[in-house]
């Protein structure tokens, strides 16, 4: 295991000509604008962790984990290198600064399959340990526009669902009874539901109960989760959505198995030749993942493959490569739209706050 001295590759980040004085400028323009939210220290939960440091200067920190294979993952030694990485980003960092892949920061590094044999609470605990750090004692910083401490306090905790589940301790299959680490809907029901019940959520309390019971067939809970180690860890606040994995490669996945099969087999609006010749004709502009050619067989078995990429381009020009197809008011599309428009909310640089609402809808 490796571990890479969080404070000290913040200080050197920080100590970069105009990085803080930019971001400090940043942050209050962002504090100036009430009304559009394009950062994550513009919405109430944060703004609830500001009210614990006493008027400090409180950065947040985005972590994100996941496993990757190191040699060949079809290989017969596939496995025996697989490796976990943690790394954290500033989120509030200007946004020409927070897209540049060097502001990445790698903090720990471990084989994975010690994460399995050794446990969480060990594998984790150097960096847990520099989260309270950074949060109660924070860096100093002598520039010349600030002088004095730089306090960070843990945002949130990103990472794929299976990586997600694996260090909170909920359980790493989904097909479970309760496959779900913010609400205690059952597996069954998961298929048919589209509105979330707020009746199911999770909640502290009851998440203490599962762990002291340790039956994770009945409540989806493997272990206490170890980042509630940091102080101020909100376990149903601070664990983020793996939003490609979700949407791209699931419910956009799903909803195109539908549509392309009803319009070319049954409604016969147009075929999967002119739907192909159109991608390989169309001018996708820069965008370099254009969208696979279907093919007959894949179609009919609902089996849409894309990559997540691909699918992100597929979903934003469905509408103008086969759109003159479709007659007016039919039914069927707005099914489409729908899946459009969650797109651009999702994807947007900046939202009015009742946006989410739209969601919905």
């Amino acid at each position: 295991m490796q571990f890479m001295p969080l404070r000290q590759i913040l200080q050197k980040f920080f100590a970069l000509e105009n990085v803080l004085t930019d971001t400090l400028k940043y942050m209050e323009s962002l504090s100036n604008n009430n009304s559009i939210i394009s950062n994550f220290i513009q919405g109430s939960f944060w703004q609830s962790k500001l009210q614990k440091h006493n008027g400090h200067t409180v950065l947040p920190l985005f972590m994100f984990f996941d496993d990757f294979e190191s040699g060949n993952v079809l290989g017969s030694h596939s496995g025996i290198h697989k490796l976990g990485a943690v790394y954290v980003s500033v989120a509030c960092i200007p946004p020409y600064l927070i897209t540049v892949l060097s502001n990445i920061f790698m903090v720990l590094l471990f084989h994975s399959a010690d994460r399995e044999e050794f446990k969480n609470n060990i594998i984790f605990k150097p960096i847990i340990d520099e989260f309270n750090f950074l949060q109660s004692n924070g860096i100093e910083i002598n520039t010349s526009v600030f002088k004095g401490k730089l306090y960070f306090e843990l945002g949130l905790i990103l990472g794929d669902n299976l990586g997600l589940h694996a260090i909170t301790g909920f359980t790493e299959s989904f097909s479970s009874n309760f496959p779900c680490r913010f609400c205690m809907i059952q597996r069954d029901r998961m298929k048919i539901l589209c509105y979330e019940d707020e009746n199911l959520l999770r909640n502290v309390e009851q998440h203490n109960v599962h762990v002291i019971e340790q039956n994770i067939s009945a409540s989806g809970v493997k272990e206490e989760c170890v980042w509630l180690g940091i102080k101020h860890f909100s376990l149903f606040d601070q664990v983020g959505v793996d939003w490609m994995h979700d949407f791209l490669e699931g419910c956009a996945k799903y909803i195109f198995a539908f549509i392309i099969p009803y319009y070319v087999n049954e409604l016969k609006l147009f075929s999967l030749q002119i739907l192909n010749n159109r991608i390989f004709g169309f001018d996708f502009g820069p965008e370099k993942n254009k969208p696979s050619v279907f093919t007959k067989e894949n179609v009919n078995q609902g089996n849409i493959r894309q990559s997540a990429s691909e699918m992100l381009v597929l979903i934003r020009y469905f509408g103008l490569l086969i759109g003159d197809f479709v007659p007016v008011e039919e039914p069927v599309w707005t099914l489409y739209i729908t899946m459009r428009r969650s797109l651009d909310i999702m994807l947007s640089v900046s939202l009015e706050k009742d946006s989410c609402s739209l969601l919905r809808t």
